[in-house]
């Protein structure tokens, strides 16, 4: 369905990749003023299979203004100071909706060492635990959100958390990002049950 809404100039879907071995990103561009927002996006894939591509340097970020040029950069490669600097002039935003480094395997999440230092801001769904706070990077150079689910989807504990959304606003290379409530949202609770904590609290014995 996204597809013809996408072929019909109705929306624009974007992160989507059709090479199953080779990975290009291309951002979708705005300019308002002086400021100038870059955005990345990459779509849901098998994560082993991206896992292995990233290993192999097959997955690549094409700058804005080389990407306007016609040409592309790969994060790895040689970098002149004046394209650099022109880079510092976009505000980059990478969306993915990939599994995080939480315990799952080394090869079955992204890590947050294989996205480009350059990138500002990284809104990482598919998560369903709502950290929408921005938080520093383990890389060091770039913050993430996390949204999670806008509902309860799984009975875990990281459901329980209040289901948030954010506004974010952006002038020149500076961000905030507004948390928002979301209020229509039923409450799920987790809690722990001990048997044994009760059965002795009776005078028995499970």
């Amino acid at each position: 369905a996204i597809d013809l809404l996408s072929v019909s100039n109705l929306l624009n879907y974007f992160g989507r990749q059709d090479a199953v071995d080779n990975v290009r990103v291309h951002p979708i561009l705005f300019q308002k003023g002086t400021t100038k927002v870059a955005l990345y996006g990459m779509g849901s894939m098998r994560d082993e299979r991206l896992n292995r591509m990233w290993q192999g340097k097959k997955v690549r970020f094409l700058r804005p203004e080389q990407d306007m040029n016609g040409g592309a950069r790969n994060r790895g490669g040689d970098e002149d100071d004046d394209e650099e600097e022109e880079s510092r002039d976009w505000f980059n935003i990478f969306t993915l909706h990939q599994n995080r480094d939480l315990g799952r395997g080394s090869k079955n999440c992204v890590h947050e060492s294989m996205i480009p230092e350059w990138m500002d801001l990284v809104v990482w769904g598919h998560e369903h635990e709502c950290n929408i706070e921005p938080a520093e990077s383990l890389v060091g150079t770039f913050r993430v959100t996390q949204p999670g689910s806008s509902v309860a989807t799984s009975l875990t504990a990281g459901e329980a958390r209040r289901k948030q959304v954010g506004i974010l606003d952006i002038r020149g290379q500076q961000f905030r990002l507004v948390p928002v409530p979301l209020s229509s949202v039923r409450a799920f609770a987790v809690g722990d049950v001990n048997l044994g904590d009760i059965a002795r609290s009776h005078g028995g014995v499970l």
